[in-house]
C-alpha cells in the first residue's frame, strides 16, 4: 500500500507555488514602481516648502543704476494669462569677486596693452585706472588692473576707409571674427552666451547711424551675455551699452575698432537666501516709477504719452558693471516698445535704506 504523497500531485503543487510566488513578485514590484510613479508625480504637484531665508550675507546694499532724464509714467498690464505670474517668495543672492589679487596686477594690465599695440607707459589716474595711448593712431586703451577689466577703442570717425567699406556678408564671419578677439585677450574661461547679439550700424560723416540691414552697414557691434545662473538670464544694466561687446568693421587691416570687457567672477558655491518683495507689491513699484530703466526704443517719447503694455515678468540677475560684492535679483518687466524696467526683488526689510534725493 502507497503511503507517501503521489509524485504526481506534489509536481502539481510545486507548480502552483512557483507559479503564484512569481506573480506575488511581479505584483510587490508592479505595486511598487505604480507607488513611486505616484509619489514623484505628487510630490511634483506638492513641492516641501523650501527652508526659511537664511539672509547670511545680512543687510544689502542697493543696486546703483545711473537713471536717464526721459522715463515712461504710464502702464498696462496684459500678460498671457492677464495677470501677474506666480512667481518664488525667495531666492539665491551670491557673492561677486569684485577685486582679484594686488599680485601681479599691474604687470598683467601692460601685457594686455602690449597685446593690443600698446607700448608706451600708460598715465596712472587716482581710481585706479590704467590709461594708455598711441599718438599715431589716436587709439586708446584703458585697464582697471584690480579687475582685468578694459575698454579699447579706435577713432572711427577720422578713418575713411571705415565709410567706405561695408562688413562682410557672411554672418558667421563677423561673429567668429569678434569671439576670436575676445577670447585671445581673456586668460580665463568665458561663461558667455555665444555666438553673441549683432546690430548693424552705418558710420556716415554726420556720424553713427543704425543701418537697416547688413548690406548697408559698414560697422557691426557683438554684444554678449553671460550664462544664465539659478535658471535666471544675466541681463546688462543699459541694453544699448553692454558690459561686453566687440565693435567689427569691413576694414580688412583694422577689423575691430573697439572692444568693452566688464566681467566680474561669480561664486557660484557662496549664496545666501533672501525673502522677495511680493510681486504684486514690485508691479505697484515700477507704476510709481520706483524702478530702472534699462532700455526702450527712442522713438517712444514721441507718442504723446502713451501706455507701456507689459507682456512679461520675470525674475533675473544683473550683470553688475561695477564693483560689488553680491548678485541680486531682479524683477524684469518687458513690453512694448522694447520696454526693460528692473525693480529691485529683494525685500526691502533686508536691504539698506534708499538714498534721500
Amino acid at each position: 500500500m502507497q503511503t507517501g504523497p503521489n509524485l504526481t500531485i506534489v509536481a502539481f503543487w510545486t507548480r502552483r507555488v512557483i507559479k503564484f510566488t512569481a506573480l506575488a513578485i511581479v505584483f510587490v514590484i508592479g505595486a511598487h514602481l505604480v507607488w513611486k510613479i505616484a509619489y514623484h508625480n505628487w510630490l511634483r504637484a506638492h513641492p516641501p516648502a523650501p527652508p526659511p531665508p537664511n539672509v547670511a550675507f545680512g543687510t544689502l546694499p542697493r543696486t546703483e543704476f545711473q537713471e536717464p532724464k526721459q522715463r515712461p509714467q504710464k502702464f498696462r498690464l496684459e500678460t498671457v494669462t492677464g495677470s501677474l505670474p506666480k512667481l518664488p517668495n525667495q531666492d539665491k543672492v551670491y557673492f561677486v569677486i569684485a577685486q582679484q589679487s594686488r599680485l601681479l596686477a599691474f604687470d598683467k594690465a601692460n601685457n594686455l596693452a602690449r597685446q593690443l599695440g600698446f607700448i608706451q607707459p600708460p598715465n596712472h589716474t587716482n581710481d585706479n585706472l590704467l590709461h594708455y595711448h598711441r599718438d599715431k593712431t589716436g587709439e586708446v586703451l584703458t585697464i582697471n588692473p584690480l579687475t582685468g577689466n578694459f575698454h579699447y577703442r579706435y577713432p572711427i570717425q577720422h578713418d575713411q576707409t571705415i565709410m567706405s567699406q561695408l562688413l562682410p556678408p557672411d554672418l558667421n564671419q563677423i561673429q567668429d571674427t569678434a569671439y576670436t578677439y575676445l577670447k585671445g585677450l581673456i586668460n580665463q574661461p568665458l561663461d558667455l552666451i555665444t555666438p553673441g547679439e549683432i546690430t548693424f550700424y552705418k558710420l556716415t560723416p554726420q556720424g553713427l547711424q543704425l543701418a537697416h540691414a547688413l548690406a548697408d552697414a559698414n560697422l557691426a557691434r557683438v554684444s554678449y551675455h553671460r550664462q544664465a545662473i539659478n535658471q535666471h538670464p544675466l541681463l546688462p544694466p543699459n541694453w544699448q551699452n553692454p558690459n561686453i561687446s566687440v565693435w567689427v568693421s569691413g576694414n580688412g587691416s583694422r577689423n575691430i575698432v573697439e572692444a568693452k570687457f566688464v566681467h566680474f567672477p561669480i561664486d557660484q558655491e557662496k549664496y545666501a537666501t533672501y525673502p522677495l518683495l511680493p510681486i504684486a507689491q514690485a508691479w505697484a513699484e515700477l507704476k510709481k516709477g520706483h524702478f530702472h530703466l534699462a532700455n526702450i526704443d527712442s522713438a517712444y517719447f514721441h507718442q504723446d504719452n502713451a501706455p507701456i503694455i507689459i507682456r512679461k515678468v520675470y525674475l533675473a540677475y544683473v550683470n553688475p558693471n561695477y564693483a560689488t560684492n553680491f548678485l541680486k535679483p531682479v524683477y524684469v518687466f518687458s513690453g512694448s516698445n522694447n520696454f526693460i524696467g528692473y525693480v529691485e526683488a529683494i525685500s526691502p526689510d533686508f536691504l539698506e535704506p534708499a538714498a534721500s534725493k
